[in-house]
């Protein structure tokens, strides 16, 4: 699925049209579409699921990120607020959630964010790079320095962190400023994209209902 999704919601659809209650089947098409994105088809799997199971969790957060995609980020938070608040989902929820406050200009609330979707998941790069990146734009540079060495903790080898580590050294201060100073030298900026997203891989039985 990773690294076809189109393939990936050729096959999910088979599956779907076998068992068209089978609201795995749609909920994993839904997000290969968005891997694909196809976010208007993906939007309309994920309320065909939710009109069979409106607390269907991968649904709601699915369909919210349909919406963040579409440049409809109040929608998003509505929606996200709802997936945060509980589910196998939470944790990206809440930097789905992040994101659309990010897009609302409304940057406390997405720090809020960010934060609960690296509490709640220590191991999570994605949401510490993006809790850095908004750290590094308010001008929070110790703060920023201190998520984006987190993420090297766990990727030693991400060239953009490495990258963002240079723009922030230079502007640290007191204690994070001395501890830069005992990592390996950082010599060049990279400007290569974002993380890439953290789906979920949903394993589904054909002529299976959810």
């Amino acid at each position: 699925e990773a690294g076809n999704p189109a393939q990936a919601a050729k096959w999910y659809g088979r599956a779907a049209a076998l068992d068209p209650s089978n609201d795995e089947a749609l909920c994993a098409l839904g997000w290969a579409r968005l891997r694909s994105r196809d976010t208007g088809e993906a939007a309309a799997g994920f309320r065909r699921v939710l009109g069979h199971d409106p607390d269907h969790a991968w649904a709601k957060l699915g369909l919210a990120r349909a919406e963040l995609a579409s440049s409809q980020p109040r929608q998003a938070v509505t929606l996200l607020t709802r997936a945060a608040a509980a589910g196998p989902s939470v944790n990206l929820a809440a930097l789905f959630l992040g994101r659309a406050y990010e897009a609302l200009g409304d940057t406390g609330n997405a720090i809020e964010a960010f934060r609960q979707a690296a509490g709640l998941d220590s191991i999570f790069p994605e949401a510490r790079q993006a809790l850095g990146r908004i750290y590094l734009r308010s001008h929070r540079f110790n703060e920023a320095f201190r998520q984006f060495s987190k993420v090297l903790d766990v990727d030693p080898r991400n060239a953009e962190i490495v990258g963002l580590l240079a723009k922030v050294g230079p502007l640290l201060s007191g204690q994070a400023a001395r501890l830069e100073t005992v990592r390996s030298p950082v010599t060049q900026v990279a400007d290569s994209p974002a993380f890439p997203e953290r789906v979920p891989v949903l394993r589904i039985g054909i002529g299976t209902t959810a």
